[in-house]
C-alpha cells in the first residue's frame, strides 16, 4: 500500500510543480495538449509546427523577448523565468506585386494582384485583386505599399515581367480571378511586376514567469524575420 501511495504521489508531481504561494507551472505534456489548434484559414499558423529544444539559446531569446514586450506596455511588470514549451515552423516565401493585361471581351485593360507563392510546399495564393485599373499602359507604376504592412512594407525588387515563372503568376491571378468573379478575363501578358522573399519562423511558445511572488505560465506567438534578424510579437495571452 505504501508503494503504490508513493507511485500516485510521484506520478501527480510529474504533473505539477506547485510552489508555497500557491501558484503552478504545468509541464510540458499539460502545455503542448493546450495549445488552441491553429486557424486553417491562416497561412501562417496552419499546421507545420514542429517541437524545438525549450532550452535552446535561441528560443531562450525568443521566452525573454516575449516578456520584454509584453513590460513596454502592460502591467504587471513579469519576470522571465523560464520557456516550458516551444515549436516552431519555418514560414518562406515570394511576394509577387504584379499588373498583367488582360482582356474582357475586346477590352484590354491593366489588373493588379498580390499573389504569395510558398517556397516549401510550392503552392499559390491570390493575396489581393484589383481593376480595371486603366486602359492597356505598358508605363503603368506601382502604388506605393503600405509602409504599416508588415508583408509589403518596402524590400520589394523588379523582376522581368517575361520570366516563365513570373508568367505562371499572371496566369495564375488570372485563372483564380474567372474561379469567381465575372466578366471572364483572358490573359495576354504581365506588365510589370516586382517580388520579395519573405522568411522567417513562427515561435509558439509556452513561458513560465513572475508577477512579483505568483510563477504562472504564458504564451505567445512569435515572428522570427530570417533576412533582417528582427523579432514581432504576433500574439500573447496569460496567465494561463
Amino acid at each position: 500500500m505504501a508503494r503504490i501511495l508513493l507511485l500516485a504521489l510521484l506520478g501527480f508531481s510529474l504533473c505539477f510543480l506547485h510552489r508555497l504561494d500557491g501558484s503552478t507551472i504545468l509541464q510540458s505534456a499539460d502545455i503542448v495538449s493546450s495549445f488552441p489548434p491553429a486557424d486553417a484559414n491562416d497561412p501562417i499558423l496552419a499546421g507545420g509546427f514542429s517541437p524545438v529544444d525549450p532550452n535552446d539559446p535561441k528560443v531562450v531569446a525568443v521566452g525573454k523577448f516575449v516578456v520584454d514586450q509584453h513590460n513596454k506596455d502592460t502591467k504587471p511588470i513579469l519576470e522571465f523565468v523560464k520557456v516550458v514549451t516551444a515549436e516552431s515552423q519555418v514560414v518562406a516565401r515570394i511576394i509577387y506585386n504584379i499588373t498583367i493585361a488582360a482582356k474582357d471581351a475586346n477590352l484590354l485593360n491593366n489588373y493588379r494582384a498580390l499573389v504569395s507563392v510558398d517556397l516549401i510546399k510550392g503552392g499559390k495564393k491570390l493575396l489581393f485583386f484589383e481593376g480595371p485599373l486603366s486602359k492597356y499602359n505598358d508605363s503603368f507604376s506601382f502604388p506605393p505599399a503600405d509602409a504599416n504592412d508588415p508583408i509589403l512594407a518596402g524590400g520589394f525588387s523588379p523582376v522581368d515581367p517575361n520570366d516563365p515563372k513570373v508568367v505562371a503568376v499572371g496566369k495564375f491571378v488570372v485563372d483564380q480571378h474567372n474561379k469567381d468573379t465575372k466578366p471572364i478575363l483572358e490573359f495576354v501578358k504581365v506588365v510589370t511586376a516586382e517580388s520579395q522573399v519573405v522568411a522567417r519562423i513562427i515561435y509558439n511558445i509556452t513561458i513560465a514567469a513572475k508577477d512579483a511572488n505568483l510563477l504562472n505560465n504564458y504564451r505567445a506567438l512569435v515572428s522570427v524575420d530570417l533576412i533582417k534578424g528582427g523579432k514581432k510579437l504576433l500574439f500573447f495571452e496569460g496567465p494561463l
